[in-house]
């Protein structure tokens, strides 16, 4: 029996079994998330990752990705898959399983498997820390934001994932708050309701299987943002500094999302506030993914001039 930190909490459990092994069947999930009417009224962008048992297809070109830099079975990933969910199912009750939603199809299981490059002991501990995560910070069923604040977020648009590459293959992610009217978008909705909110938005992202098989680039426009106007969003300077501390641990210990690089745009001098705060709950890794650019010729040093994302204004500084 080994006992591993998950980095959001510690746990006790016997080492994964191999396929040969014997063990008692694992039960579904008593959730039936296919007949959710939260989930079918959200917004495009709040979408999740559709449930199935089917796992998508990938390119001749993704498939040989994934076998050569992700460590992915070419037979195995069947019994793989099945002892990941027996794991996560022994780890919750059946009350957590429906407040957390936890999810149990190859279609979302496969993406923890990919998100620690089919290292089963990781997946296991990553997948868990997801649910846990949600259950400490309160993103739960039962504690849901009212839909309206949903589909008031969504008018604005300011978070996409594109169809553009950086020059080193990775999906674009493009965050522009300069065009959102901060105030009217944040009225009545509390600071835990807007980060439950993103929460959920981010977990829409895991849709698209590029952001764990060649990771994602995100690019911040927050040029036009004043410090008044994070403050307020955030709840002050120690709010800011929770805010910053819950993003790094969310991308580093719970979401299966490959995280390669962060382009902040033109930025506001605050955002050098937001990275001092942010920096000691980043990895020397996380931190060498960081940079800043000023001006068309600065961008183009990592994204090609037709892969620019749409509405992303470059000016020659």
């Amino acid at each position: 029996v080994s006992t591993q930190s998950t980095g959001l909490h510690t746990h006790t459990r016997p080492k994964m079994s191999t396929a040969s092994e014997p063990h008692p069947p694992a039960e579904d999930a008593p959730t039936p998330m296919d007949d959710d009417e939260f989930y079918n009224n959200l917004p495009e962008m709040f979408k999740r990752t559709p449930v199935s048992e089917k796992l998508r297809k990938l390119s001749d070109e993704d498939r040989a990705y994934v076998q050569e830099h992700l460590n992915e079975p070419k037979g195995e990933r069947s019994e793989k898959l099945d002892l990941l969910k027996q794991r996560v199912l022994e780890e919750f009750t059946d009350e957590e399983k429906i407040d957390l939603e936890v999810r149990t199809d190859r279609n979302w299981l496969i993406k923890f498997a990919r998100g620690r490059k089919w290292d089963m002991e990781r997946a296991v501990e990553l997948m868990i820390n997801f649910y846990r995560f949600r259950q400490r910070k309160g993103y739960t069923r039962s504690n849901r934001p009212p839909l309206e604040l949903f589909q008031r977020v969504a008018k604005y648009n300011h978070v996409q994932m594109t169809d553009k590459k950086d020059k080193d293959g990775h999906v674009i992610m493009f965050v522009d708050l300069t065009k959102v009217d901060l105030a009217e978008m944040m009225a009545g909705m509390t600071r835990e309701q807007m980060q439950h909110i993103s929460f959920l938005q981010m977990c829409s992202f895991l849709r698209h299987d590029a952001v764990q098989i060649r990771g994602a680039a995100v690019i911040q426009n927050f040029s036009n943002v004043t410090f008044s106007e994070m403050l307020n969003m955030s709840g002050g300077k120690e709010g800011m500094q929770a805010m910053q501390k819950e993003r790094m641990e969310m991308m580093k210990d719970c979401m299966p999302m490959r995280m390669k690089r962060i382009i902040m745009y033109r930025s506001p001098w605050w955002i050098s506030l937001m990275i001092t705060l942010a920096k000691p709950f980043m990895g020397a890794k996380m931190r060498s993914r960081m940079c800043s650019c000023s001006s068309r010729e600065d961008m183009l040093e990592y994204i090609d001039d037709d892969q620019i994302p749409e509405g992303l204004t470059l000016e020659k500084v």
